[in-house]
């Protein structure tokens, strides 16, 4: 699939939507839209995404709202999953970020199809989205990346996913020698090229409202 010239575009817009920040308030999450109660969900699923993402980030058990599983598969078909974090959604796709040479990046380089999960067990809510992957320009990617708090801009740069290393002393030697050199906060990082963003464009959502005492099946 050739890159999205929009792509730059959408990420400006998912940000008005969901806040990069790290360590923000809950209430900086809250979402543009309001569910209407009526109008045709099929024609407006992100409308509904947004409301139930809202209500997510506005509930105290809820823990990690934008946490999601991701499920994907090798070429072959071998399945896999695991958890990240959504950081920025519009009517485009919704993206995350992660090491391309893990294991997931691998799978979704090779075969960009995937499915996300969100559960919210306090609200008895759960949404499944399927779709097709292609990855974040750069300059999205780095954009994203120099938001993140400068502990985890280092320690991107020094694990490298799904590599076997020796010891655990191995990424505290490298984590010493970018401090020194990046003590100067005023220095950037770069970010290395191995991690970015993925954009997953749905083409199917399901949402599922499970019963409880006061909801109707």
């Amino acid at each position: 699939r050739p890159e999205n010239p929009k792509s730059t575009l959408g990420l400006a817009a998912r940000r008005s939507l969901f806040n990069f920040a790290p360590f923000s308030p809950r209430n900086q999450f809250a979402a543009a839209f309001k569910m209407s109660g009526s109008g045709d969900l099929r024609k407006e699923p992100f409308s509904l995404l947004s409301a139930w993402l809202s209500e997510a980030f506005a509930t105290p058990m809820e823990k990690e709202p934008n946490a999601m599983t991701i499920g994907t598969a090798t070429k072959e078909g071998k399945p896999s999953s695991r958890f990240v974090l959504l950081k920025g959604y519009d009517n485009d796709g919704l993206c995350f970020f992660t090491n391309y040479n893990g294991r997931k990046g691998q799978e979704l380089i090779s075969n960009p199809r995937a499915t996300l999960f969100f559960y919210w067990p306090t609200l008895c809510r759960e949404i499944s989205i399927d779709g097709v992957v292609r990855k974040l320009t750069e300059k999205d990617s780095s954009d994203y990346f120099h938001t993140r708090p400068r502990g985890s801009q280092i320690a991107a740069c020094i694990s490298h996913q799904s590599k076997v290393i020796p010891n655990r002393d191995i990424l505290l030697e490298r984590q010493k020698k970018m401090e020194e050199e990046y003590a100067d906060e005023s220095k950037e990082i770069p970010r290395p090229d191995e991690w970015g963003g993925f954009l997953l464009i749905p083409e199917q959502l399901v949402f599922t409202q499970l019963q409880t005492k006061s909801t109707p099946r």
